[in-house]
């Protein structure tokens, strides 16, 4: 028995309890004729030897109200052997006693725990060391008794034997009955419980089958399972796979146990429903452990959190229509330009359906669809690891996701869709032409306002790389914009921005160190970016200047070499950073790492033909300049004045 527990507050011991009350009681009912039959039969000094023990007899019943449950075994294994030692040392060993004597050694079994190993050595070693102690004296010891006490003797002690052994053998049976019942009405109460549950509970043995013990939840979450099944099967699947492989982690004991647990899978993802598993040890006699699998629907749960997802990002791409209702429709007609192109017929290869999902993937980002940007990642990875272009299905998927977003921002953007932006500088340029007469000059300005600013673009540009810097754990970024008045096309230049996202996002998380490699660096902590459009020669320049640690020329060598690409000129080394799969980060990130995004911004500028050239400039610890020259179809017109 545990320190500090009670007796009787167990129904293992509430029964002991419960047969020794009723073994004491049938003694000491029995035995107390005994001492007038004796003394009628002129064996006096036998009765007067009786009386005392039919008291003792009657003890244990007031010893255990007190809780004395030990005390009160003791008195009846000694006061039991002593009547029998007794009456053998009087009748005999060859008399029918010896039945007493089983029932004598019965009595410390049926009384006692397996654990009382002392309790149980006293009430066996009692009986057979009396027995024993006669053989040696040599029984009877004393002057035998008459003959015709000998004979009542003879016909009450079997009697009284069987009845001591039969009051052991009902009590324990109407005991046992009684918890038994007591037993199935709290199995009943608990399976009622269980099955009352929306989460499914079952056990899983050292070899990660399931016993029969579990809830009617598991058969309607994870479909009917069989007992002695693997639970690996009853997931199915890579997630199936996967608990396999963890499970063998358990089994080996390398790790803690809770340790081995954390590393089983905790999804599962079924048609039209989630899950959730839990995994938590249970210990078993013997030092074993078996597991309990806690299995619960979050079906409900992830589809909140997802249309909370949605909504803010919802809000969030409104937001920017208020900022930068241009940009924002620029933005979404580009983004469904792109995945139209990758779920429409015309035949694309891997590579570029790659970029284009990556540049998806970073355009969702700077417009805080975080959900559609983590698709995309997924997506990405999946790709990669597989060495496979995207399905239908899943392209399907995020076509429908996107236009989900689309088709709820469309009609604010529908309003003043075809307006005319004019800065009040660009007015009153105009205005002052117009007085003074200079009819070209107006003229000339007027056409230019049919273009579009790439002033708002560039500052959009600018705000969601400060934002980048500061999810990236570089605030402060100092982010600054020269359009110099330059007007384009609206739609001539789209998919070139569209992949310029890229050059953006490498110099915030490539090239712009953390704060504290700065200041080792002795440099400012916040990093400097710097944006340029400007006419040159009838071309469009777009420079991007940062401040950072500077392209790694030998790690972007060392790469090439190793892909079979030239590397021996620093043209050589130009083209290799930009083709597909290079990058120098050793890690792949939601940000960045694939080495796609240049890729798609080298394709983008060379759409254009020779005309679109790249330039690269970087110095170890002196930043990157990266310099791009797109022609123009249409006339770009710098403001004049």
């Amino acid at each position: 028995m545990a320190q500090g527990e009670k007796h009787g507050s167990t129904p293992r011991e509430a029964r002991r309890i419960r047969i020794l009350n009723a073994v004491a009681i049938v003694l000491s009912v029995v035995t107390a004729p005994y001492a007038l039959i004796f003394y009628l039969m002129d064996a006096r000094m036998l009765g007067l030897l009786v009386l005392p023990i039919a008291g003792f007899y009657a003890l244990p019943p007031l010893l255990n109200r007190r809780g004395h449950f030990t005390a009160s075994r003791l008195l009846v294994f000694t006061v039991f052997n002593g009547a029998i030692t007794l009456y053998t040392a009087w009748m005999g060993l060859a008399t029918g006693i010896g039945l007493l004597y089983f029932a004598s050694a019965c009595l410390p079994l049926v009384l006692c725990d397996l654990r009382e190993r002392a309790l149980l050595v006293y009430g066996i070693a009692l009986p057979i060391a009396a027995c024993f102690g006669l053989v040696v004296v040599g029984a009877p010891p004393v002057d035998p008794l008459p003959e015709a006490v000998s004979h009542v003797l003879h016909a009450l002690l079997v009697p009284t034997t069987f009845a001591i052994l039969l009051s052991q053998v009902l009590s324990f049976a109407v005991s046992n009955a009684r918890a038994e019942r007591a037993l199935d009405v709290r199995n009943r109460g608990l399976r009622l419980l269980l099955d009352s549950t929306d989460q499914g509970f079952l056990r899983l043995d050292a070899e990660g089958r399931v016993r029969p013990e579990r809830s009617a939840a598991v058969d309607a979450l994870l479909g009917p399972v069989s007992p002695g099944t693997s639970f690996a099967d009853a997931l199915g699947g890579e997630v199936g796979a996967q608990f396999e492989c963890g499970w063998a982690q358990v089994g080996a004991g390398i790790l803690p146990l809770d340790v081995a647990l954390d590393q089983l899978p905790t999804r599962v993802s079924r048609p039209g429903c989630e899950l959730a598993i839990a995994y938590k040890p249970i210990a078993r006699s013997g030092g074993h452990e078996d597991v309990l699998v806690v299995v619960t629907d979050i079906t409900a749960e992830v589809e909140r959190a997802r249309a909370q997802a949605e909504r803010e990002e919802l809000a969030a791409l409104l937001l920017h229509v208020s900022r930068d209702r241009a940009g924002t429709s620029e933005f979404i007609e580009e983004t469904s330009a792109v995945i139209e192109a990758l779920s429409g017929n015309a035949p694309m290869d891997r590579a570029r359906q790659l970029r284009s999902i990556h540049t998806l993937k970073g355009n969702f980002a700077l417009f805080d669809l975080t959900s559609l940007s983590g698709a995309c990642h997924a997506l990405e990875t999946a790709m990669k690891e597989e060495c496979r272009g995207p399905s239908p299905s899943e392209v399907a998927l995020l076509r429908g996701h996107w236009r989900a977003f689309a088709g709820e921002v469309a009609p604010l953007l529908e309003h003043g869709r075809d307006a005319v932006v004019v800065s009040k500088q660009e007015l009153h340029a105009a205005l002052s032409d117009a007085h003074e007469g200079f009819d070209g000059r107006v003229r000339a300005r007027l056409q230019t306002w049919a273009l579009q600013p790439l002033g708002p673009r560039l500052q959009r540009i600018g705000r969601q790389a400060r934002e980048l810097a500061g999810r990236l754990g570089k605030p402060g970024l100092l982010f600054t914009v020269e359009d110099n008045g330059v007007r384009v096309a609206a739609h001539e230049y789209a998919a070139f921005w569209s992949a310029f996202t890229h050059v953006v996002r490498n110099a915030v998380d490539h090239g712009i160190e953390s704060p504290e490699e700065r200041r080792a660096a002795q440099k400012p902590p916040a990093g400097r970016v710097r944006l340029t459009t400007v006419l040159e020669d009838g071309q469009l320049l777009v420079e991007l200047q940062d401040d950072g640690r500077g392209i790694d020329w030998g790690a972007v060598e060392a790469i090439a070499s190793d892909r079979g690409l030239p590397c021996s000129t620093r043209e050589d080394l130009e083209r290799a950073l930009m083709s597909d799969a290079l990058s120098t980060r050793a890690e792949v990130t939601a940000t960045s790492g694939r080495g796609v995004g240049l890729a798609a911004v080298r394709d983008a500028c060379y759409a254009y033909g020779q005309a679109g050239t790249i330039e690269v400039e970087s110095a170890p610890g002196r930043g990157t300049t990266f310099r791009f020259r797109l022609p123009s179809a249409r006339l770009c017109l710098r403001r004049s004045g």
